[in-house]
């Protein structure tokens, strides 16, 4: 990549209600699924991070996959957003040819 800048990466974790008690209860092996699902509380994974990063134009899908906690995920969600750039793709052309 061209100009390749370092950028910070970051999973998030805030002591919310629900972390402490998993962590009280001795159920760490659920804090992950539990980052996943409070974006809204200013959590994030490591992957959601390069998530937003590949989404952004910030760094490749290359980037991405190579650094991520969860190859597979990452690639997945990658892959599905290219098909939906697709279906854009297709769309547009489809309407272009009704006029």
């Amino acid at each position: 990549m061209k100009n390749a800048k370092l950028i910070p990466a970051v999973e998030v974790l805030l002591p919310s209600a629900r972390i402490k008690d998993l962590i009280s209860k001795g159920e760490v092996h659920l804090i992950h699924h539990s980052i996943e699902l409070a974006r809204a509380e200013g959590m994030q994974t490591f992957d959601q991070c390069l998530m937003d990063y590949y989404n952004d134009g910030k760094i490749s899908a290359e980037t991405a996959l190579q650094y991520a906690d969860h190859k597979t995920d990452i690639s997945m969600q990658i892959h599905e957003k290219e098909w939906d750039e697709k279906d854009i793709n297709i769309e547009l052309e489809l309407d272009e040819l009704e006029y």
